[in-house]
């Protein structure tokens, strides 16, 4: 009875133990995530891509492994690579950060903590037709929402630029939108397509919007319209 007891007393230590055991040729990345108030950010991807067979120099292996932040802020990357880590961090709504994070077996354990800065994110684009007649002397009335949740700027700082691409991709057409109206988060950009503008195709219109801090979005392909005679 005594010998049960001690190797069930063991099993429950080995599991006990099991998060904080690193296997062979591994490491561990690990760190806080805040915005630039300092507060912690959750729900935040962390994704490590390294190198794991560089025998076949034509065809390198390559492990990814990936964690999510707490609602502290708090990310683990267990299984982290001892060799060059390529990291990645994103959540929608934060600018993408990536860097590079060495370690080896001699310092197989590193924290990095990380600073996002907050992007406006497209919404929705809403057009008042998708055919312009060049004959009937059409406009197309458009309009896009943006959501800036995370703003470090001051409101009204938002600029969107609207971008029209030809069936060859090139641009055909740039306009700069007219701020309708803005609350702390929210932000209307209306523009006119005039008949006048372009002539007979088919294009795709994309947009562009930055603020005084130059963060810049682009969003492509959002729309399509066609002119005709």
């Amino acid at each position: 009875m005594k010998k049960y007891t001690t190797l069930f007393a063991l099993l429950i230590l080995m599991v006990a133990c099991k998060k904080n055991i690193i296997g062979p040729n591994r490491g561990e990345i690990s760190g806080k995530i805040t915005d630039v108030y300092s507060e912690p950010i959750e729900g935040v991807t962390v994704t490590s891509q390294f190198l794991t067979d560089n025998q076949d120099n034509e065809n390198p292996k390559y492990s990814t492994i990936n964690a999510v932040s707490d609602e502290y802020g708090i990310y683990i990357l267990e299984e982290a690579g001892l060799a060059e880590n390529e990291v990645t961090i994103t959540k929608k709504g934060y600018k993408e950060v990536k860097n590079f994070i060495l370690l080896t077996q001699d310092n197989n354990k590193k924290q990095v903590d990380y600073t996002l800065v907050g992007v406006p994110v497209f919404q929705n684009i809403t057009l008042s037709s998708s055919t312009l007649s060049i004959a009937n002397n059409d406009s197309i009335m458009v309009k896009v929402n943006i959501v800036d949740e995370y703003q470090e700027s001051q409101t009204g700082s938002l600029t969107c630029d609207l971008i029209v691409y030809n069936n060859s991709q090139q641009i055909s057409l740039i306009k700069q939108m007219t701020l309708k109206y803005n609350s702390i988060s929210n932000f209307v950009f209306e523009t006119k397509i005039l008949s006048t503008d372009l002539p007979q195709e088919i294009y795709q219109l994309s947009l562009e919007f930055y603020d005084s801090e130059t963060r810049v979005v682009n969003v492509q392909n959002v729309q399509t319209i066609n002119v005709i005679n």
